[in-house]
């Protein structure tokens, strides 16, 4: 009897009260950097965004190499830690200023050659104060040799010179 008349009000809820009791709660969090490419010495960014959700509230994680870059700035309530960025962030209007998209940005110096792994963790909040349930995603910077790479690789293929090689770059980035 119970059950039936747990399904009758669940009916009759969704009937008198419809949508908004059950918000959406899962969302994919990943971390984006301004670049794939990075030399010693320059600054990157790395964004984490949201896709599918809002989010009003949230802890998050960012975990990096500190042999391989250096946290230089971010949000005014950032906590960084060895190798590790903590930030903890709420809409103080209620909900109503709740991000999705890019919802923070931090920058780093590159200090060294190699790969730089970025990782991400946390836990965000709808503006319904409900849990989302967030796939996080990181992302890895190369920082190094490679545009060298890709000129000595387009000598080699045509056989010509540096100066006809660079006629087939695609992009060039200059400092």
């Amino acid at each position: 009897r119970i059950g039936i008349i747990g399904f009758i009000c669940f009916v009759l809820g969704n009937i008198f009260f419809p949508i908004s009791v059950f918000a959406e709660t899962t969302a994919d969090v990943y971390l984006e950097t301004t670049t794939n490419l990075a030399q010693k010495g320059e600054e990157v960014e790395i964004v984490v965004q949201m896709k599918g959700n809002k989010t009003a509230a949230f802890e998050l994680y960012l975990s990096f190499d500190p042999t391989k870059v250096e946290y230089i700035s971010g949000p005014e309530t950032v906590n960084v830690q060895e190798k590790q960025v903590i930030f903890v962030w709420y809409d103080e209007r209620g909900g109503e200023g709740a991000k999705e998209g890019e919802i923070a940005r931090f920058r780093f110096h590159v200090k060294e050659e190699g790969i730089a792994n970025f990782t991400l963790q946390g836990d965000f909040y709808n503006p319904s104060g409900e849990k989302i349930e967030a796939q996080l995603a990181g992302t890895t910077l190369k920082i190094g040799e490679e545009e060298q790479n890709v000129l000595e690789q387009a000598e080699t293929d045509t056989g010509n010179s540096t100066e006809m090689a660079n006629t087939k770059l695609q992009t060039l980035r200059i400092d």
